[in-house]
């Protein structure tokens, strides 16, 4: 039994991508799990919480030791939905790919190098056929790596297609796939409203009561309460909690592909930014302006600061809000480019006879297709200045950060190397797209609505409902107890003034997690940042001005 489990621990560390031996990864949860729980039993020791320290530390190894244990299952279901998310795209450009002649090894290479989140897997099964595995023996260890049902079905109609040559079964598994991401999204959508409910149940209901409770029994009625538990359950017991249901709702919501993987603060990111300087005609590169603004925000700050005491440091969020801004507007960019790339391959498509490349292209420029029309315009142009197609498409690929684009420029460079008629091929691409967006559409609606509830709702109401809470219960007038409470009014202010300052460490440390949650479901981890700066202001803000103005009299 212990051999089948051990078995089982290591292909799930497998599947969960992690480059570690199975003993090790036994060690090292094993010296985790004891210290943790080291760490808890001595709290609760010194603390006036009335446990014996022997069951506690049994218990809390206990679990940990059990949460290590099954945290390899986790990653690997995670990387699973991962890769699913890109597999119905990247399963209809093999089939294009094929239905175009191109070899089956060069399909699957041509997926490789595409950036989905597939790719890597896809690596790893060109390079056992480079090193002489058939491609059915490939595939096999390409099944027995990712712990997921579909990608096994997948590999299947994968050998089966390369062995028959069928690529009409290809797209109908394709299809199928689209049609279960689109349930999920609306079966994780359905259940969404509860787990807002919930959340904003216990990031706030709970610990203003939490408050409430503490206050009341400490300054009127003469309780025991620690302080030092006080701000354990402010600053950690609390924020553990939103943890793990920020954390739930993260790895529940469902994966789909991703439009955009380019690195923040890479040199082709500052490329892709300069060309968007270079439209609005301004005559500076990205890198200058930065430089520019940095340094009027240090000066600017220096001076406002005298007037305006530490308001006036707010200027030197001034960089970052510059970058993000960009950020935005690139954003921005790449979605009405996403959204008209069905409409421009539609009407390609419907052309009547075989119209070579450049023809395509320049009838697309003379649409009203917007910044997609812009793109085609200046390729068109280079084409007819004497630049070959495919360096001219390729020019293209490289000023717009959107895959989904890359991937359409690429599909028209390999139609004119290869001759093809693109009508067909474009009509297919459409289609396919037209499908990609709808899904990341239903996503975006998830994602907004778990923003409003969790980043709006809960860094706006938190902190100004905690502040009126420590205002009312401080004011309430309880001087016909006097005789049951020996606390003083020197007594009284420390215990407020710990409080307060526990519960603005619970709004710090909630707002960090909500905009780290926010950020990541956005795909875009830079914009963390701003959304950190930004909320934090607004809720040490919003908490100062409840704390200083929504008193009882």
């Amino acid at each position: 039994m212990f051999k089948k489990d051990n078995e089982k621990l290591r292909k799930a560390i497998a599947a969960a991508g992690w480059d570690i031996a199975q003993s090790s990864y036994l060690k090292g949860i094993l010296f985790i799990s004891i210290a943790i729980a080291t760490l808890i039993s001595y709290f609760v020791n010194y603390s006036d919480v009335p446990y014996p320290v022997l069951p506690v530390f049994l218990l809390s190894f206990g679990f940990l030791l059990l949460f290590f244990n099954r945290l390899p299952y986790f990653f690997a279901f995670q990387r699973a939905e991962r890769i699913e998310a890109d597999l119905p795209i990247a399963i209809r450009s093999i089939a294009i790919q094929l239905s175009l002649k191109l070899p089956f090894e060069q399909c699957i290479r041509n997926i490789a190098d595409s950036g989905y989140s597939c790719s890597a897997e896809f690596g790893k099964v060109v390079k056992e056929i480079n090193n002489g595995s058939t491609i059915q023996q490939a595939f096999s260890k390409m099944s027995e790596r990712v712990e997921s049902t579909v990608v096994k079905k997948i590999i299947s109609q994968l050998i089966l297609s390369y062995e028959n040559g069928r690529t009409s079964d290809l797209k109908q598994l394709a299809d199928e796939l689209s049609s279960i991401q689109r349930f999920r999204s609306k079966e994780f959508s359905a259940k969404l409203s509860f787990f807002g409910l919930l959340f904003i149940a216990l990031a706030c209901i709970v610990p203003i009561l939490f408050i409430s409770y503490s206050m009341i029994s400490m300054l009127y009625f003469d309780a025991k309460i620690n302080i030092l538990n006080i701000w354990v359950f402010l600053a950690f017991f609390f924020p553990l909690v939103n943890l793990l249901i920020i954390g739930f709702l993260y790895f529940k919501t469902p994966k789909t592909f991703s439009g955009s993987t380019i690195v923040p603060l890479s040199s082709k990111e500052g490329q892709i930014f300069d060309q968007l300087l270079h439209e609005k005609r301004i005559p500076i590169n990205f890198a200058t302006l930065m430089k520019v603004v940095f340094l009027f925000s240090i000066l600017s700050s220096i001076l406002a600061a005298y007037f305006f005491g530490v308001f006036g440091l707010l200027i030197l969020l001034l960089p970052p809000f510059t970058y993000f801004f960009f950020v935005y507007l690139n954003d921005y960019r790449n979605q009405e480019i996403e959204k008209n790339i069905p409409d421009a391959l539609f009407q390609a498509s419907i052309s009547e006879g075989s119209i070579p490349m450049d023809k395509i292209i320049k009838n697309i420029s003379r649409s009203d297709f917007g910044i997609l029309s812009q793109e085609f315009s200046i390729t068109s142009k280079q084409i007819e200045l004497g630049r070959s197609v495919p360096d001219a498409l390729e020019n293209m690929k490289k000023r717009v950060s959107s895959d989904i684009f890359g991937r359409v420029i690429g599909l028209f460079n390999l139609c004119y190397k290869l001759g093809s008629n693109v009508q067909r091929i474009l009509h297919e691409t459409a289609s396919d797209i037209f499908e990609l967006n709808s899904v990341m559409k239903e996503r975006q609606a998830i994602i907004a609505m778990q923003k409003y509830t969790v980043l709006y709702g809960g860094c706006l109401i938190v902190p100004v409902i905690i502040a009126i809470t420590i205002n009312i219960v401080s004011g309430l007038d309880f001087s016909y107890v006097q005789n049951f409470t020996k606390i003083n009014s020197e007594q009284k202010s420390i215990m407020i003034q710990n409080i307060e300052q526990a519960s603005q460490v619970y709004v710090a440390l909630y707002v960090l997690l909500a905009c780290i949650f926010v950020a990541y479901q956005e795909g875009r981890q830079s914009k963390f940042i701003v959304y950190a700066l930004l909320f934090s202001f607004l809720a040490f803000s919003l908490f100062h001005f409840a704390r200083e103005n929504l008193k009882i009299m």
